[in-house]
């Protein structure tokens, strides 16, 4: 009896040691991937065939790309794996606006910043990226043109398509040399009737009354010349004429948005070549404009300006 009471004993033992072998799991793999900067999954069955609840990891760090140790503990027990990080997530790109619109010829460095400038991007892994390279080559003419724009990542991953708009028009000083023509035509209309007709744009000078500067009879003209010296000894010096005061009106011009300037050239051919290197108007800000000139008493022309329009 004592005999079968050790053999019992004997085969209990044994049976409990393989009881305890067979309570340690065994893992679908030795590698698992998880994505950068993400915590592993916390899911038993990632790692266990037919088990559920989670298990918990030590510290590890995804925030690196590659192949790294970690350990986690399910159900009192320790398991060591291969954490592989990897990226695999498509960065987001965003665009608040997408039709934008430049003059024909503008220079592709400035057209592509411009659009640049209303790309976002958001990514789990690049924080930056390179600038799109929308166009490569100067639009020579008018022309509206579409571009899908999308950006890869550092890893290969494509981001989502947006397509945008880009509309060429003409050079704005085209628009001024309409006006141009129409003001030269206006000075010759002007010319042959003696400056007191106005026509198209341009205005006729209205002259004033007591600046000194126009006669309007032969006595006046007589008082506007140095005085003869008096016959008491000649020790009076004569008078000093009056500076001449340039003097323009433009309230008959029709237009609320004038704009004029303190500038005065000595013909409507000087105020076109001026125009020409100042294409963008006064302050390089106007996309568009319209003008014309009106004639003070001494000769000059003055220009004025209306119907402008601003860059966007």
């Amino acid at each position: 009896m004592k005999k079968m009471n050790v053999l019992f004993a004997g085969l209990l033992s044994i049976s409990m040691l393989l009881a305890g072998c067979s309570s340690q799991l065994k893992l679908k793999s030795d590698k698992f991937n998880v994505e950068v900067n993400e915590k592993p999954s916390a899911k038993a069955n990632t790692y266990f065939d037919d088990v559920d609840g989670e298990v918990v990891f030590d510290k590890v760090d995804t925030s690196k790309l590659g192949k790294s140790k970690a350990t986690f503990e399910y159900k009192g027990k320790k398991y060591e794996v291969y954490l592989v990080v990897q990226d695999t997530t498509s960065p987001v790109l965003k665009m608040d606006k997408k039709n934008f619109s430049f003059e024909v010829g503008t220079d592709v460095e400035k057209i592509n910043e411009v659009i640049n400038e209303e790309i976002k991007l958001s990514d789990n892994y690049d924080k930056k990226f390179d600038k799109v390279k929308v166009f490569d080559k100067k639009i020579d003419k008018a022309q509206e043109v579409k571009k899908k724009i999308s950006v890869e990542d550092s890893n290969g991953n494509k981001s989502n398509e947006i397509e945008i708009t880009v509309k060429f028009t003409e050079k704005k000083k085209a628009t001024a040399s309409k006006n141009k023509n129409d003001n030269k035509q206006v000075a010759n209309n002007q010319n042959a009737n003696s400056n007191n007709v106005s026509s198209g744009n341009a205005l006729t000078q209205k002259k004033p009354s007591n600046n000194g500067n126009t006669q309007s009879s032969n006595s006046n003209s007589s008082q506007s010349k140095p005085q003869d010296k008096p016959s008491n000894g000649g020790n009076t010096q004569p008078s000093k004429p009056v500076p001449h005061q340039h003097y323009v009106d433009l309230s008959n011009s029709g237009h609320n948005d004038l704009v004029t300037t303190n500038m005065w050239f000595d013909s409507l051919a000087e105020i076109d070549i001026w125009l020409d290197d100042n294409p963008c108007g006064l302050d390089g800000t106007w996309s568009s404009f319209g003008y014309s000139a009106v004639q003070c008493s001494c000769g000059k022309w003055n220009p004025y300006f209306f119907n402008i329009s601003y860059f966007e």
